[in-house]
């Protein structure tokens, strides 16, 4: 049988998020999101899964802001306005023509590697 030594996952209790027990590399990339996942969908050229997101986000602050209670929401609700900022940008994004079309169009936008 194996000492705890204390720095296991069942030393760390039920109160902390499952997030903690994530190699560092996986909570970095979480922590760096929307923008980060948002420039994935731009680049995919994504836009459901950008409107998704949108509605999704939409739907909690409504959510949030019905919410009557001792607990102060306004953090989370302006988290989710800033994540549906920058979902916005990505959107917008998409609406602007790409370089690879720009000379089809004659916008004379330069390629990435020029």
């Amino acid at each position: 049988m194996q000492k705890a030594t204390g720095t296991g996952p069942s030393s760390r209790g039920s109160c902390h998020p499952a997030s903690s027990l994530a190699p560092e590399h996986v909570r970095t990339s979480v922590a760096r999101e929307p923008g980060d996942l948002v420039g994935a969908y731009v680049e995919l050229r994504n836009r459901k899964a950008l409107e998704d997101r949108k509605a999704h986000r939409y739907r909690l602050i409504t959510e949030l802001k019905s919410m009557k209670g001792a607990f102060d929401l306004s953090s989370p609700i302006k988290q989710l306005e800033d994540d549906m900022a920058v979902i916005d940008a990505g959107l917008a994004q998409l609406d602007t023509p790409t370089a690879a079309w720009a000379p089809a169009l004659g916008l004379g936008l330069h390629s990435r590697g020029s």
